[in-house]
């Protein structure tokens, strides 16, 4: 089961310094725009950098950003710590049964993702938690969780992981599955202005910790 532990600011200090220095190189911010987008769900996902296989991420989500549609797993193991505000989620047990469907989900190339129907399962709640101000946890792969609607301004730092598997998968009431012809979520590109909007105010929410 997940667990969450209190982290030292000495952790987040120096990504504050770190992003001071990328406010000043407009190559970089660039770099990271393209990569960075807001999700469907109304979270800024900012793709901030790439060491040794582990690609760093901020998470801002503004109030107002609602519950994740899918109970879901991912394709790698990845850390979270949050910087502010608090991150709720509910962690799930998946097995055979009915109520819900269980679907692949793979990555895609320029018309989004695919999502392929596998097969009926059922889902059923086993935990709530909310993860406070300074606290992270780490979520392996294999565990189904879904982000909750936070009910403030929350700012996420996550580093996820080389790649276990090529699709991960999605639980939901419905069936999500998709033609090939037809597109899931197709990422825009953020702006440079807002990427450096974003990243100020991360780094103000740090100095905050200080």
């Amino acid at each position: 089961m997940l667990e969450i532990k209190p982290k030292n600011i000495e952790e987040i200090i120096d990504l504050k310094e770190d992003i001071f220095q990328t406010l000043s190189d407009h190559n970089m911010l660039e770099e990271i725009a393209s990569k960075s987008y807001v999700h469907p769900n109304g979270f800024a996902k900012i793709v901030y950098e790439t060491l040794e296989g582990t690609i760093c991420r901020l998470h801002i989500y503004p109030p107002g950003a609602v519950a994740d549609k899918n109970i879901h797993d991912h394709r790698w193991d990845f850390s979270s710590v949050t910087i502010c505000g608090a991150l709720p989620m509910s962690l799930y047990r998946v097995s055979e049964g009915k109520g819900h469907i269980l679907h692949s989900y793979e990555k895609g190339g320029a018309r989004g993702h695919k999502i392929s129907r596998i097969q009926s399962c059922h889902a059923s709640r086993v935990k709530y938690l909310s993860v406070p101000k300074m606290h992270g946890y780490y979520m392996p792969s294999d565990l189904f969780h879904r982000i909750e609607a936070v009910k403030e301004l929350t700012i996420t730092y996550v580093e996820t992981y080389p790649a276990q598997r090529k699709s991960c998968y999605l639980v939901n009431s419905e069936d999500r599955s998709t033609s090939g012809e037809e597109e899931v979520f197709v990422p825009q590109a953020l702006t440079v202005a807002k990427v450096k909007k974003v990243l100020m105010l991360v780094a103000r929410k740090i100095q905050e910790l200080e």
